[in-house]
């Protein structure tokens, strides 16, 4: 997914009450901080702009080229996200500003595809999947939606690492990343 454009208004008012009259009046409480900030931007977005957005997606990979208010514009991602558990309504959200040049570390959801026409399946193996999801250190306009891993060609007794995985030139796997994302058992042989 290319950047998304967003504008972000700046919020007067902090702290729990003052958050709950923003919702009530149809916007999110948000802060925007990183690199070149000293301290975190108190701002706003309307709710009817920011939900459509959030909805299929993986936030952790969604790109922004936010507007602030005093016209500038930001590229930057969703550091965190709260919601309320009970009615999933976004309560708080969290932008990490992206400096042009400089990798940010961001966790990538991993799409399997072909598993329904995997050949070490259909020749008696098992398929499992240990991973859903994998870190990396990446540029920010090379931070993909997903990783996709097209599993049909893997044979029975095949095992795919992270290193094996399909990433965008600028990215390196981080350190806790070292094992395997799935593997096609072997066949069992009758004795």
């Amino acid at each position: 997914m290319d950047f998304v454009k967003l504008n972000l208004e700046k919020r007067e008012a902090c702290g729990k009450e003052a958050c709950g009259r923003l919702r009530r009046s149809g916007f999110i409480p948000a802060v925007l901080y990183g690199p070149d900030y000293k301290e975190a931007l108190s701002l706003q977005i309307k709710t009817e702009e920011f939900m459509p957005i959030l909805r299929g997606n993986y936030w952790n990979t969604l790109k922004f080229d936010v507007t602030l208010p005093c016209g500038t514009t930001e590229m930057c991602i969703i550091k965190d996200l709260t919601r309320n558990f009970v009615n999933d309504e976004v309560l708080h959200v969290d932008f990490y500003q992206m400096v042009k040049g400089h990798k940010i570390t961001v966790r990538i959801p991993i799409e399997i595809v072909g598993k329904d026409v995997c050949a070490g399946v259909k020749a008696g193996g098992k398929f499992a999947q240990y991973a859903n999801e994998v870190e990396i250190s990446v540029l920010p306009r090379e931070i993909p939606d997903t990783v996709v891993l097209d599993v049909s060609n893997l044979d029975a007794g095949t095992v795919v690492s992270f290193s094996d995985l399909d990433l965008p030139e600028s990215a390196e796997i981080s350190k806790g990343f070292s094992g395997s994302v799935a593997e096609v058992s072997a066949v069992k042989t009758g004795e």
